[in-house]
């Protein structure tokens, strides 16, 4: 099975971030997302009771071919 997560960074000059890995079906799996340096600096400049919320898609197609989508959303304190 072929896994892809796929993370969209807020803010004014969103991007996203990919991350692609093969997992055994039915096996949990984690993968290890880099904060780019433009979210860093956003989270860098708010306030500590501030924060921003990033949302995680992972996508998954099966072996008959039918994709399966899950989503997360973390919020990410500010650091001032």
């Amino acid at each position: 099975m072929r896994s892809s997560l796929v993370a969209a960074a807020p803010g004014p000059s969103s991007g996203s971030l990919q991350a692609k890995k093969t997992v055994a079906p039915g096996k949990p799996s984690t993968f290890t997302l880099t904060i780019p340096s433009e979210l860093a600096s956003q989270l860098r400049q708010l306030d500590s009771s501030k924060s921003l919320t990033l949302t995680l898609r992972a996508h998954a197609t099966k072996v008959k071919g039918k994709v399966s989508t899950d989503q997360l959303s973390v919020r990410l304190k500010g650091r001032s």
